[in-house]
């Protein structure tokens, strides 16, 4: 199954997950992905990819990011969406 990475930081995790406790999107990554130690990045599967987009595109905010999210997460969480497939 491919598999999308976030190289992301441990203050960027922990930013995702107070975000993940308020929005459905989120919620949805931060859930679905899974760390590599080999690869030292987390993994994001096609279907939650895709899940999460679609919650994206439901809430109130920018479209392309949770709400709340700001800085270099944000850089990541766009580069990431707009990788989706």
């Amino acid at each position: 199954m491919f598999t999308y990475k976030l190289k992301l930081t441990g203050g960027e995790v922990s930013a995702l997950a107070w975000i993940a406790d308020r929005y459905q999107s989120a919620s949805v990554l931060y859930d679905g992905m899974t760390y590599n130690s080999d690869l030292d990045t987390w993994e994001v599967s096609e279907p939650v990819a895709w899940e999460y987009a679609d919650a994206i595109n439901n809430e109130d905010g920018n479209f392309v990011v949770p709400p709340c999210c700001g800085g270099e997460l944000a850089d990541k969480l766009v580069k990431f969406y707009c990788e989706i497939v």
